[in-house]
C-alpha cells in the first residue's frame, strides 16, 4: 500500500552493526533472539530511526544522528522516560530499552515495539477509497487524541 510506513537500506554513514546489536540485545529483551535485519525510515526530522526486523518480532531503535549537535534537541533518555511514562493513559508504543552504552551504536538509544501503520502526508493512500467524510473522521480522531494528551496530569502520569 503507498501509504505503509516503508523502510529503506540504511543510508550510507547511517549504518549500523547488527551482530553486535543482536548480541546486545538478546537476553535483554523477551521474546528475540539472533542478529536482526536492519532497514531505516527515511522520513523524521532530526533523529535517526531503524526497523530491527528479528526472526520473532519487529522492533525499531532510535538514536540520534552522528556529529554534534544540541543535547537537548536530541535526548533519547528523555523522549524514552516520556514515553514509558504515556505508557497506560495515552497509545504509546511500548518502550523496551534504553542504553547509554555508545559501543553499541555510537550513541545513546532506544528499542521500542513497532507498531504497524499508515503515514499519512499530504494525501491520502488513492487504494483506501477515502473520501471528505472518512477524513474528516480522522482529522477529529487526531484532535480528539490531542485533546486528551492534553488533558493528562503530568503529576499522575509520571512526567514532572
Amino acid at each position: 500500500m503507498s501509504g505503509e510506513n516503508a523502510t529503506i537500506e540504511v543510508r550510507q554513514g547511517e549504518e549500523l552493526d547488527a551482530k553486535r546489536i543482536g548480541k546486545f540485545l538478546s537476553g535483554k529483551i523477551a521474546g528475540i533472539s539472533g542478529t536482526p535485519n536492519i532497514r531505516q525510515f527515511p522520513s523524521g526530522a532530526s533523529n535517526l530511526t531503524y526497523a530491527l526486523d528479528f526472526p520473532e518480532k519487529s522492533l525499531v531503535l532510535r538514536r540520534p544522528p552522528s556529529g554534534s549537535k544540541p543535547k537537548s534537541g536530541h535526548d533519547m533518555g528523555r523522549e524514552f522516560r516520556i514515553m514509558q511514562a504515556l505508557q497506560g493513559h495515552f497509545p504509546v508504543p511500548v518502550c523496551l530499552l534504553y542504553s547509554e552504552d555508545e559501543d553499541v551504536v555510537g550513541a545513546p538509544f532506544y528499542v521500542m515495539e513497532r507498531v504497524q501503520g499508515l503515514l499519512v502526508k499530504t494525501e491520502f493512500p488513492p487504494e483506501l477509497g477515502w473520501g471528505e467524510a472518512e477524513a474528516a473522521k480522522l482529522c477529529h480522531t487526531f484532535f480528539d487524541l490531542l485533546v486528551a494528551l492534553h488533558k493528562l496530569d503530568i503529576d499522575e502520569v509520571g512526567l514532572r
